[in-house]
């Protein structure tokens, strides 16, 4: 999935990759709270401030019960 694939590149420390597979993923309509919060942890190690609370803020709406996207 588009999820674990940035994952993945997360973990090899190719953040760039990662997020442009999951603008692949919202590109196709693939919009769900995960695809969010990855994004939003992306933007935070990046220190993009403004863009990790968008997307952490996305990922709330998406899936209010998800606990991450309250405490990050």
């Amino acid at each position: 999935s588009y999820t674990e694939l940035a994952l993945c590149h997360i973990r090899l420390g190719a953040p760039a990759r990662a997020r442009a597979v999951l603008e692949e993923a919202l590109a196709k309509k693939i919009d769900s709270a995960t695809v969010h919060l990855l994004l939003g942890q992306i933007a935070r190690n990046a220190r993009e401030w403004d863009r990790a609370v968008e997307q952490y803020t996305l990922a709330a709406q998406k899936d209010p019960s998800e606990p991450l996207a309250h405490v990050n």
